[in-house]
C-alpha cells in the first residue's frame, strides 16, 4: 500500500464523505438486487481511508483485495477519485484484466474479493488522491 495513507476512520473526521458514500452505496445495492423489494442491512464492519500518490512517483502496482470471506457478495469495496488523474485502477479477473477509467468525484463499487491495483504505467504528472472503502453487510429484513 502507498506510504501516504490515512487511518481507516476517515468518515469520522470528514462526515460529508461518509454521507456521500452511503447515499451511493444504497444506489449500488438497489441496482445490484435481483428482487424489487428493498432489503435493510446491518453494517458489520466499515473502513474508509484516503490514499495519496505524489507527483513524479512511479511505485510498482500493489495487487491486493479487501475481502475477509471468500466470495461474499456483501463485502463491497469502493473508490472515489478526488483529483483529476489519468491513473485509474486495474482489476485481475481470472483470465482478463479490467481497467477502470478514473472519473472525478464519482464512486466506483465492486465485490471486495476482486484483486486490484493502481494502473500505474508511468510516473504521475500530479498528485493522485483517492478515497477507498471496505464494508461488510448483513441483510436483516425485507422492506415491502
Amino acid at each position: 500500500h502507498p506510504i501516504l495513507q490515512t487511518d481507516p476512520q476517515l468518515h469520522h473526521h470528514f462526515p460529508e464523505f461518509g454521507s456521500s458514500y452511503f447515499k451511493n452505496l444504497k444506489k449500488y445495492l438497489k441496482d445490484s438486487q435481483s428482487s424489487t423489494n428493498d432489503i435493510e442491512y446491518r453494517v458489520l464492519e466499515f473502513k474508509m481511508w484516503a490514499l495519496i500518490s505524489l507527483a513524479n512517483d512511479k511505485p510498482a502496482p500493489a495487487w491486493h483485495h479487501h475481502a475477509k470471506f471468500k466470495d461474499n457478495p456483501l463485502e463491497i469495496s469502493s473508490l472515489l477519485y478526488l483529483t483529476d488523474t489519468k491513473i485509474g485502477t486495474m482489476f485481475d479477473v481470472k483470465y482478463l484484466k479490467i481497467y477502470l477509467k478514473p472519473q472525478l468525484n464519482t464512486w466506483f463499487f465492486w465485490p471486495s474479493h476482486l484483486w486490484h491495483a493502481a494502473a500505474i504505467t508511468k510516473a504521475n504528472k500530479k498528485d493522485r488522491i483517492t478515497i477507498a472503502t471496505a464494508i461488510i453487510l448483513k441483510p436483516i429484513s425485507l422492506k415491502m
